[in-house]
């Protein structure tokens, strides 16, 4: 059997698969928001809204029920669009993480990443970075930070009611 084997730096790979769990993460925090604000006593239509969905939509959807829901308060919607605003600018730097193509770096601790890109009508573009270990920790330190921000600012948004036990949950099994 034929096999093809690529350059690997196990360290960086590892990194980025936490990319994508803490960018998960950070997607599912978002949802909640769209679920909270659709039907807080069902999360499950707020589910099924965004199961499918791509993470600039949902940052989109997210923008406008917030609107719709808290558009008299416009502190918080300034400060949820700001959060926003990073979410989306943390989910093309991710893409550019993720969907790429990567060969053999400069050393043994780094790896080459390469993109082909025809963005908003620019024409075709090649594109080769250098990726270190420091970079994606920085990138997944920056993730976390902005999931802290988001649960930081729940609070400020939304009334939830004590739960005594896990029972109280209502949870379906």
């Amino acid at each position: 059997m034929l096999r093809t084997e690529f350059p690997t730096n196990n360290k960086i790979c590892q990194l980025l698969g936490k990319v994508d769990i803490y960018f998960a993460g950070l997607q599912n925090i978002i949802e909640f928001y769209i679920w909270e604000i659709v039907n807080p006593a069902d999360q499950t239509m707020g589910q099924a809204i965004t199961a499918e969905m791509q993470f600039r939509s949902i940052v989109g959807l997210a923008n406008t029920v917030f609107q719709h829901k808290f558009g008299h308060d416009v502190q918080k919607v300034k400060k949820f669009s700001s959060l926003l605003n990073r979410a989306e600018r943390m989910g093309r730097e991710r893409n550019d993480y993720i969907h790429a193509i990567y060969g053999a770096g400069n050393t043994p601790n780094d790896l080459a990443r390469m993109r082909n890109t025809a963005r908003n009508g620019q024409g075709l573009k090649h594109e080769a970075v250098i990726i270190t270990e420091s970079m994606l920790e920085d990138f997944i330190r920056r993730i976390s930070e902005l999931a802290g921000d988001f649960h930081a600012f729940m609070p400020q948004v939304f009334v939830f009611k004590k739960v005594a036990s896990a029972s109280d949950l209502n949870l379906r099994g």
